[in-house]
């Protein structure tokens, strides 16, 4: 445009110049031809422009140009793509990735830092072309299910083939400005659910925080230093290199803490790619009792009912963070992401510390946040949030407990979930695990619900809910929601006041729902299996939740015929021992 304009304004000046009405006839015509020739044809340097010629279709890209060396995560979500496009009738040719880029095509492509650790990527259309970009395979993996999502509506709601289905939404556009996406949580698992349901809803795990001090602290060690052990009763408790059984060592002890910070050096020599080692407490409450541990926890304070004991074990964690990172070697792992020295924020160590945290210190949150249905509870978990959140740690994670098995019930709590997940983005918080050993057709809404929502915490759940129902059970939507919802009201109507994992193995938490809420539970799940007798897969559906709820049927049944049996048993020992009591006191008299 801006040589047409110079060029015109050359012609214009000589128009000028000459004064003869011949030449001034000339030079328009001269114009005129030059004009239409350029609406014509364009610049030799432009190319044509028709209506829609800016935008580049699915149905236009006829390649997926992969990388050669692949894992087998990244082909099966290869796989998935292919298979997705072509349930909207499109077919891409897979082809290893060579130097040159084929037209039409979509280039899976490696770019430093492009996507970080948390999995992200972008996507640009350039020409013909459109580049999957990410600095890992991780971010080609959620990009290829991001795409298969957003623009062939596929969905996994469920583990395996029973839970694909293709939603309404189809838009066939490649996106002409780009995609830059960076989910919400940079940590996505939920434990142990399948490897399948993960990869296709776009979890992942990046770091280590489970119970380690016992890998540290080991018989062997005792023997050359048994300063860095706790004193129990008076003297130094052996360990036996157990997680569970192990006292915690002396927090005190300055042999601990070097002890502590030799082991993390040595990980992160033998492990360079690696991001993160655990120093989070045994699974126990055996504290040191000596003096030093004494005088760092009096006076001392309670939170939750427990002794606080946060300041003791995060100033440790402090002091080996001073150790470990004094070398500058060790703050970032090999591909440049950096390391953090994480401990659980668990049982006695819940409450926040009296001060600040070194930043490379990654405190896990530990909390049942389905106990969020108590008021008082949820009030004081959010304001801790707020605290930890505030306590100078560089980056914090959270372990939640979204159990559904070993709950013998749809454990639902969406409301919950709704509700907490996007609070802690908002706190700044984006590491997240929680344990979720499912019974699909009990815990299934869930799983999914939180799966979206750790990816992009500013989705509306409701929106999200209403397409699971809609879009999973079809016909039956409506009694299906209303199974869920009556199981979830029934739960936070009935469990009381929060306490940590309630119900947790105890078998008589079925007791929640009464016979006639069971009654209506299965009520809702015959109506939806004859809305859909003539949709066999979302028939296949309702009765796998049918089958399973069967379990808690006859759960619940077991429960209250024990029940009846022990206060049966009671009664027939009550008159027994009023009949002795009458027996014994006719004969005094």
């Amino acid at each position: 445009m801006q040589h047409l304009l110079a060029l015109l304004l050359f012609v214009l000046s000589l128009f000028i110049q000459y004064r003869d009405c011949v030449q001034r006839a000339l030079f328009i015509g001269l114009l005129f031809v030059f004009i239409q020739t350029a609406q014509a044809r364009g610049p030799y340097w432009m190319p044509k422009r028709v209506l829609g010629s800016a935008e580049l279709r699915w149905s236009d890209v006829k390649i997926l140009q992969v990388p050669g060396s692949r894992t087998e995560r990244l082909d099966a979500a290869i796989g998935d793509f292919v298979g997705a496009a072509q349930d909207r009738g499109l077919n891409f040719e897979v082809i290893e990735r060579t130097g040159h880029f084929s037209k039409n095509s979509l280039v899976l492509q490696r770019v430093d830092g492009a996507s970080g650790i948390g999995g992200g990527f972008t996507l640009r259309r350039e020409g013909s072309r459109a580049f999957l970009r990410a600095s890992n395979e991780a971010g080609w993996v959620n990009g290829l299910y991001t795409l298969a999502d957003r623009a062939f509506g596929a969905r996994w709601y469920w583990p395996e083939e029973i839970g694909y289905e293709l939603v309404s939404v189809f838009d066939d556009t490649v996106p002409t400005r780009g995609l830059r996406v960076r989910p919400s949580f940079v940590q996505r698992r939920l434990h142990p659910v399948g490897t399948a349901f993960a990869r296709r809803n776009r979890l992942q795990g990046v770091y280590s925080f489970n119970h380690n001090l016992a890998r540290i602290f080991t018989p062997e060690v005792f023997q050359t230093t048994p300063e860095a052990f706790a004193e129990i009763g008076g003297k130094r408790a052996q360990p036996r290199k157990s997680a569970k059984y192990d006292p915690q060592p002396n927090f005190t002890s300055e042999a601990a803490v070097r002890l502590s910070a030799e082991a993390a050096r040595d990980f992160f020599d033998a492990h360079p790619e690696a991001n993160s080692f655990s120093l989070s407490i045994n699974d126990n409450s055996l504290f040191d009792e000596s003096a030093a541990t004494e005088a760092v926890v009096a006076p001392l304070e309670y939170f939750r009912g427990l002794p606080n004991y946060t300041d003791l074990v995060f100033g440790y964690m402090n002091a080996v963070a001073e150790e470990v990172f004094r070398d500058p070697a060790y703050w970032n792992s090999a591909d440049g992401a950096p390391r953090y020295l994480t401990a659980l924020a668990y049982y006695w160590t819940e409450q926040s510390p009296s001060f600040k945290l070194h930043p490379r210190v990654m405190p896990v949150l530990t909390a049942d946040r389905a106990q969020w249905h108590d008021p008082i509870f949820r009030r004081e978990d959010r304001a801790l949030i707020e605290r930890w959140a505030g306590s100078g740690a560089e980056r914090i994670a959270t372990w939640d407990y979204y159990f559904g098995a070993p709950y013998p019930y749809p454990r639902q709590f969406t409301e919950q979930i709704s509700e907490s997940i996007p609070f802690l983005h908002d706190q700044g918080i984006d590491v997240f695990f929680s344990q979720l050993p499912s019974l699909w057709g009990l815990d299934g809404p869930k799983a999914w619900l939180s799966a979206q929502l750790l990816w992009d915490a500013d989705q509306d759940s409701a929106v999200l809910q209403e397409e699971y129902f809609l879009s999973f059970f079809g016909a039956a939507a409506e009694p299906m929601r209303a199974f869920y919802e009556l199981a979830e009201r029934r739960r936070s109507r009935t469990a009381g006041a929060a306490k940590w994992i309630k119900f947790y193995k105890d078998e008589a938490g079925i007791e929640l729902f009464d016979a006639a809420t069971m009654r209506k539970l299965r009520d809702y799940l015959e109506s939806a299996a004859g809305l859909v007798t003539d949709d066999g897969r979302r028939a296949e559906r309702v009765a796998i939740v049918s089958q399973v709820f069967a379990f808690s049927e006859a759960y619940h049944a077991y429960q209250v015929a024990r029940r009846a049996l022990v206060e049966s048993s009671f009664q027939a020992l009550q008159s027994a021992t009023n009949r002795d009591a009458t027996t014994l006191a006719s004969a005094w008299t």
